[in-house]
């Protein structure tokens, strides 16, 4: 390794993607970043994982465990990485050949930055699919852009920031990658950016992140616990206040069209007590207009039993 080129790592957690992993694995050693290794991490599979992981041989660094789940997983290969920099790629997805390069090139010199890039969705045959998220060129108040942006699989870290930060918080089954950025933003990292579709994510039925409504429940533990770390550190500005009563007012709704009125309502009170305006925010257009007159619980049903019946009748 080059003094002046530091080595990157990049980690993939495994747990039965025998059909994929191959592609991940091949797509990290096929970046243009000249200093590189790719670290795999099976986490028990039951399938023929391990016997793909094993066939790269020594282009790669891999070990094999008990089923503990993805954020263990990404934590032991954290653990077990050399590089300064790292890019955490999941075995059912791939990352085009610049995109280490691209994001290594925008990161800043100082210390405490992170550097996102887009991402690009295909389906389980390879075919692109809706989904195309782009980040902002610029990125002002990282807290703010977390909570309202969804897709935060694709960044190149700091090691030693994800160290401090305790890396990904183990018994959370889904949402660890916006629970670990959002711990990010209120520790004082701050957001760079490549705006171009450097992540190639893999829709499928049966991946954790599909489970929306496990999704919307786990941002009550994702939320409260962003709430702590601000104001603990005293960062709880009225305009992070704000933005989390929308992300909590916006699960809400979300929560309400799912089926899921206790939680939806809980989820409307912890908007309210932190701001009204924000929780307002989350409701737009003739949604508005049936908050003020219902309130956020009767107001979201209504709206969802008219889009059920707009179905119905197309």
């Amino acid at each position: 390794m080059s003094a002046d080129t530091p080595l990157v790592s990049i980690v993939i957690p495994c747990y039965n993607d025998e059909a994929w992993v191959a592609d991940a694995i091949e797509s990290a050693l096929a970046q243009t970043w000249p200093e590189l290794e790719v670290i795999v991490i099976d986490d028990g599979s039951t399938d023929g994982s391990v016997r793909v992981i094993e066939s790269f041989s020594d282009r790669i660094r891999w070990e094999t465990g008990p089923n503990r789940g993805g954020g263990a997983a990404r934590n032991r290969g954290l653990a077990m990485a050399r590089g300064e920099f790292v890019q955490f790629l999941d075995a059912d997805d791939l990352i085009k050949p610049d995109k280490t390069r691209r994001q290594m090139d925008a990161m800043p010199t100082d210390s405490g930055w992170m550097v996102l890039s887009g991402v690009e969705a295909i389906d389980t045959t390879g075919r692109p699919t809706s989904g195309t998220w782009i980040p902002a060129e610029t990125i002002g108040d990282p807290v703010d852009y977390v909570l309202r942006n969804s897709l935060m699989i694709t960044p190149l870290h700091s090691r030693s920031d994800l160290l401090a930060a305790g890396c990904f918080r183990e018994h959370l089954k889904c949402s660890q990658e916006r629970d670990l950025h959002l711990r990010l933003a209120c520790g004082g990292i701050r957001f760079a950016s490549v705006p171009e579709p450097l992540y190639v994510q893999r829709k499928r039925a049966d991946s954790v992140s599909s489970d929306s409504l496990a999704v919307l429940h786990r941002h009550e533990d994702v939320f409260l616990n962003a709430e702590d770390l601000l104001r603990s550190s005293e960062r709880l500005t009225d305009s992070r206040r704000r933005t989390l009563a929308f992300a909590w007012a916006r699960d809400g709704r979300d929560l309400v069209v799912r089926g899921d009125c206790e939680s939806a309502r809980r989820y409307f009170a912890r908007a309210l007590a932190l701001d009204a305006a924000g929780a307002a925010e989350a409701f737009a257009g003739l949604s508005s207009v049936l908050y003020r007159l219902l309130g956020p619980l009767d107001a979201q049903r209504l709206v969802a039993a008219k889009r059920r019946l707009v179905r119905q009748w197309k």
